[in-house]
């Protein structure tokens, strides 16, 4: 009993690191990309993770450029797409460019799959080739030099291999990411190689780290100490101009044009009373108390009824219009407005399944307010079928 008990301990002494460092991880998608990139700044995996794709992302475009190839622009939903696969290989301990349902952080079984599981909101990117390995090639005494020799042996790996080559040197492709994941030595990584989608008019620039991967070598020799501090300047946040950018790019994300046919303002209206009733009392909650400040209604058929004029508002209690609010915090120094924008859009729409399809009228309200250097985000949104 005594040596069975030694034999367990040491088994929960080996697993216990790598259980922890599992459960650390984690999958991600773009409404997340705000937060990994600002993790950069202080984790030192994550930042060697950025620098040895920024390393590679250098190599390969100048490797196209010597074939008289033009070269591919960075895109942060691919990188999420190729992270989350370098996440799925290096814990399942497999290369592969097909994930099992069943296994730990499973993203989706195809290149596609997984692309579409980051893109939270309408599409703007499709797959056309990608890449995997792993090899043992971080090395080196600095973090330069790690992402250098991570990008390097990675880089002659893949173009010393027929079709992996072929790849990376395709006239297709007018986007590009690569994802390393590195434990000790060991690296896993995926190269996910794309074109933007001609038939979505999706507004949103999501390379927010587009500066990050130029192709001037003058910017490798960044210090750690460099990341930390840049884009650290206090920001002067104008809620008022904020809001009515949001709701802006809200309804060019739901692609009004096409498919919704009518913006009612009498919804608006509606939105906007109970946009101001939720901020004023800092209370999320489709249901008002008229003790409270800014009420308009009790509910929602309520609120809908006295914007429509109605005499006897009060006394509605059913309505055919859909009620979908959300509010979530930013500090003021972390505020993106396409970060904010896909936050909205995510919980709004993507959260709730939403078809937008079937949408004939709707109204909008979005409201941003600022105290201390946290912007408080508040949003409704309602629908008729």
């Amino acid at each position: 009993m005594k040596y069975l008990n030694k034999y367990i301990s040491l088994i929960i002494i080996i697993l216990t690191p790598i259980f922890v460092h599992s459960q650390q991880e984690k999958v991600y998608k773009t409404t997340d990309l705000i937060r990994i990139i600002n993790q950069s700044k202080y984790d030192t995996n994550v930042y060697l993770e950025r620098l040895a794709a920024k390393e590679f992302h250098h190599l390969l475009n100048e490797y196209r450029i010597s074939k008289t190839l033009d070269t591919v622009a960075w895109s942060e939903e691919m990188w999420l797409a190729c992270r989350n696969h370098s996440v799925y290989m290096i814990f399942n301990n497999t290369l592969t460019h097909s994930e099992e349902t069943d296994k730990q952080f499973f993203t989706g079984e195809s290149p596609g799959d997984r692309l579409h599981f980051v893109q939270v909101t309408l599409p703007r990117f499709s797959w056309c080739g990608e890449n995997a390995l792993y090899n043992y090639s971080c090395s080196g005494k600095t973090l330069q030099e790690k992402a250098k020799n991570i990008a390097k042996y990675s880089f002659q790996q893949w173009k010393n291999s027929p079709g992996h080559n072929e790849n990376m040197l395709s006239k297709a492709p007018q986007f590009h990411a690569v994802a390393f994941k590195i434990k000790g030595q060991l690296v896993y990584a995926t190269s996910l190689f794309g074109y933007k989608l001609s038939n979505n008019n999706y507004p949103l620039s999501l390379n927010i780290a587009e500066s990050e991967f130029k192709t001037d070598q003058s910017e490798n020799n960044q210090t750690l100490s460099q990341i930390k501090t840049e884009n650290n300047n206090p920001k002067k946040i104008n809620c008022s101009k904020e809001q009515k950018s949001q709701e802006e790019l809200f309804i060019n994300s739901l692609g009004v044009e096409n498919k919704i046919k009518v913006n009612n303002k009498k919804m608006d209206y509606s939105a906007k009373k109970h946009c101001l009733y939720m901020s004023t009392n800092n209370k999320l909650s489709h249901n008002e108390d008229i003790t409270k400040k800014n009420f308009y209604g009790q509910n929602r058929a309520m609120r809908m009824a006295r914007a429509e004029g109605k005499r006897f508002w009060f006394l509605t209690f059913k309505t055919e219009v859909k009620e979908y609010i959300i509010n979530f915090q930013l500090t003021e120094d972390e505020y993106n407005k396409q970060y904010c924008a896909q936050e909205i859009f995510e919980q709004l729409v993507n959260k709730n399944n939403i078809d937008l399809t079937t949408i004939n009228s709707y109204g909008l309200c979005i409201k941003l307010n600022k105290s201390k250097g946290i912007i408080n985000v508040w949003g409704v949104f309602l629908l008729k079928d």
